[in-house]
């Protein structure tokens, strides 16, 4: 007789806080005085084993038995034994997939899901606390139940079935997929939905689902502008634990990066959330909260560098007072950007490329030098800041500043060139930074703004026009999924 949950059978409340439990059911007094949801006292189960014994000995004892007995015994006698059977074979080993195939399916399609969640990110250390009981009942939990369970199941066996090619197991997520977008437009229609913390965390993983495994081209953007009206909804001076701080700087990036390919002005460019997510950060934090706040600032020129474009193409009234304005927004975001540079205080190397080049690339890296750094920080911090001056020179390339009068064509043709010129560098850097990250892979140690980085880069580079475009997008396809998640680059 043994208790499946240990040797305690309180519930798992009480166990968690190292408490003794009433073990009342259906729920424990402790829990209920405490509002806590309570899944009862563990159950007893009782196991029958029955011990084998080793085949060698016995047919080395059915053996003995048959020398041991004389043929003239049986002389005269009906033979009522059956012949003997040839000797089984000696049992398979099983394989280490076969053993992990023997374990919990659910938790395996997690642990393969999992790389995709950074290490210690509010999605990280949700399945760390995460009641496997959770799992069994997902999508089938009432009204103001958590939809994270619901939502990283089905990502997971999405995921895994997709990446595997098991139908059953893809069919499977999808079902679940169903259930969990069902629970969350019904979450959604409370108005108070934005304060609940499991909301943003299903929300985050349905978008990292899309980017992996997308629905429809761009269909992650979506999720992320959906995430950005919730978090537009809250007051971060307000809504300030630490699961929902983690939940902020954990999605910033798909908030302004969506903002980005839209054309939306980001929430983030607000003060209120400038200064909330500076409160408790070491210098790193605040050099890579710095880049944050000026591409949350670009996203908002954009919308004003949009509406000039429309103007000077309608020929309205008054589109060189807006084109000096935006200009002068834009040289304001490039400044912040250089005294950036100066400020970073990272070093990193320059070494021959052909010491990153491997047997398994069809084509050789081409360009004569690679980027080398001490961690992998240092790396995603200069490809941060080239992606920032890149999406600032993008809306400088269109808001020359006044040409003098006696030269106007050539003034605008030589800045769109020495723009064009910078943009190109910028990207290039970001190239250069490219093999060390892939020397050394961990997908769940880099930060997300890589693949956004690669992205920028690679439609500076028109997209595979250049060489360098070309040997990223080569260079992307062979590591099976690499830095970049295929929605997002396919889409």
């Amino acid at each position: 007789m043994v208790n499946v949950a240990g040797r305690s059978k309180g519930c798992s409340n009480c166990r968690r806080a190292k408490v003794k439990c009433d073990q009342a059911r259906p729920t424990c007094q402790r829990c209920q005085r405490r509002g806590q949801d309570c899944d009862g006292p563990r159950d007893v189960a009782f196991v029958t084993a029955k011990i084998v014994g080793s085949r060698h000995r016995t047919e080395k004892r059915a053996r003995s038995q048959n020398s041991s007995t004389p043929a003239a015994e049986n002389s005269g006698k009906e033979d009522v034994s059956a012949p003997s059977a040839p000797s089984a074979p000696p049992a398979r080993r099983k394989s280490p997939m076969s053993a992990i195939l023997c374990g919990d399916k659910y938790d395996m399609y997690i642990c393969f899901s999992r790389q995709w969640f950074r290490r210690g990110a509010p999605l990280d250390l949700s399945l760390d606390v995460l009641h496997p009981d959770k799992l069994l009942t997902a999508g089938t939990a009432g009204a103001g139940a958590s939809l994270f369970p619901t939502c990283v199941l089905s990502f997971a066996a999405i995921y895994f079935g997709t990446q595997h090619r098991v139908p059953d197991i893809t069919r499977m997520g999808y079902a679940v997929h169903g259930r969990a977008l069902l629970q969350l437009n019904a979450a959604l229609v409370d108005p108070n939905c934005y304060v609940r913390d499991d909301v943003l965390l299903a929300v985050s993983a349905l978008a990292i689902l899309e980017g992996l495994v997308p629905t429809a081209p761009k269909s992650y953007l979506n999720h992320m502008l959906g995430l950005e009206r919730l978090m537009e909804l809250r007051d971060p001076r307000v809504y300030y634990s630490e699961l929902s701080m983690g939940l902020y700087k954990a999605t910033r990036h798909m908030i302004i990066f969506s903002s980005l390919r839209t054309g939306r002005a980001s929430v983030m460019a607000r003060d209120e959330w400038k200064e909330a997510l500076r409160r408790g950060c070491g210098e790193k934090e605040l050099q890579e909260q710095s880049l944050y706040d000026l591409l949350a600032d670009c996203a908002v020129v954009n919308v004003q560098r949009d509406e000039m474009l429309k103007r000077r193409d309608a020929g309205a009234e008054g589109v060189s007072r807006l084109e000096e304005e935006v200009h002068n927004k834009a040289m304001q975001l490039l400044g912040r950007v250089r005294s950036w540079k100066k400020q970073w205080d990272d070093e990193y190397t320059e070494v021959p490329a052909h010491t990153y080049d491997t047997k398994e690339s069809k084509s050789p890296i081409p360009f004569p030098t690679v980027f080398e750094f001490s961690n992998n920080q240092a790396a995603t911090m200069l490809m941060f800041y080239n992606t920032t001056l890149i999406h600032v020179l993008r809306i400088l390339v269109t808001a020359a500043p006044p040409p003098s009068p006696s030269n106007a064509a050539r003034d605008a043709d030589d800045w769109a060139m020495q723009i064009s010129a910078a943009e190109h560098a910028a990207a290039l850097e970001i190239c250069q930074c490219v093999p060390f990250l892939f020397r050394h892979n961990n997908r769940s140690g880099h930060s997300p703004v890589v693949q956004w980085s690669v992205m920028s880069a690679w439609e500076t580079l028109g997209s595979g026009t250049w060489p360098e475009g070309r040997w990223l997008k080569e260079r992307l396809g062979e590591a099976a999924g690499g830095l970049v998640m295929h929605g997002i680059w396919n889409g």
